[in-house]
């Protein structure tokens, strides 16, 4: 994309972006509710081949249904 049709396209670029980031400041601090915990859940698992799982065959097979 040459710089002149750039220009010529959004002559006013820099408004835009300043007013989308306000608009995106302006409703992160307003949608944040201050006593509710953030929903964050960490798993962390080792070692877990496709026979642990019950995939292509293995020991779990009867007990995961896969449908892919």
């Amino acid at each position: 994309m040459k710089q002149k049709y750039f220009r010529t396209f959004f002559p006013d670029m820099n408004s835009v972006v300043t007013v989308f980031f306000a608009f995106l400041i302006v409703d992160v601090v307003f949608t944040q509710n201050k006593n509710q915990r953030p929903n964050i859940l960490f798993i962390m698992s080792d070692d877990h081949t496709s026979q642990a799982w019950g995939l292509y065959g293995g020991i779990l097979k009867d007990h995961v249904k896969n449908e892919n």
